[in-house]
């Protein structure tokens, strides 16, 4: 029984992923592919578990991901600052959940 409790807690903490979320900063490129979307900020930053922090990578054949791109080119047409949720890795990139338009109050750097 402690060996099955054992590769429950070792399989399981294989699959979760801590969330974390990046600086705000202002989109400064970005690249579209078949199923994922590129986005650099000037102020990009790693998560912990993924070995790059050259992008960030948004999966677009999820739900939902259509907005997100909508929000990223409309901060990228108007130089509004963005931060991102940021859960696990896409390949070795921090992989973006949410994509959040800054207010001032959000976005004091």
């Amino acid at each position: 029984m402690k060996y099955l409790i054992l590769i429950f807690i070792i399989v399981f903490s294989a699959i979760s992923s801590a969330e974390s979320y990046s600086s705000p900063g202002e989109i400064t490129n970005m690249t579209f592919g078949t199923f994922i979307a590129r986005v650099k900020t000037n102020t990009i930053n790693a998560a912990e578990e993924c070995s790059s922090s050259a992008w960030y990578v948004l999966d677009t054949s999820v739900d939902g991901a259509n907005y997100m791109v909508s929000a990223l080119l409309a901060a990228k047409a108007s130089k509004q600052k963005v931060f991102f949720q940021l859960t696990g890795c896409h390949l070795t990139y921090p992989k973006i959940t949410h994509v959040y338009l800054c207010e001032n109050s959000q976005c004091t750097n």
